[in-house]
């Protein structure tokens, strides 16, 4: 079985590249680039946001902390008052 067309001619590879080809490859060569570039800002947005929500975590782990040295310091004053309560139950009329 031969590989040859009607007019006679073996298969060949043509060096000649169309415009077209040119062109398609350019427009998606473009594309990939703009596309590229948009997954970029995404990250970058993304690294934001997450920058953002640790700011966020560690100023709540601040309140927090604060809170509960609060609470300990009102416990504190509640206990002393609760003495001093009871040593003035305790003195006489």
């Amino acid at each position: 079985m031969s590989a040859t067309n009607p007019m006679g001619q073996g298969w060949h590879l043509d060096k000649r590249v169309p415009l077209a080809l040119i062109v398609t490859i350019f427009l998606q060569s473009c594309a990939a680039v703009w596309w590229a570039a948009q997954v970029d800002g995404r990250v970058e947005e993304n690294s934001q946001d997450i920058q953002s929500a640790l700011d966020a975590q560690n100023r709540v782990m601040l309140l927090e902390q604060s809170y509960e040295y609060q609470n300990a310091t009102l416990d504190r004053l509640e206990k002393k008052i609760d003495r001093l309560d009871q040593r003035l139950d305790e003195l006489p009329d």
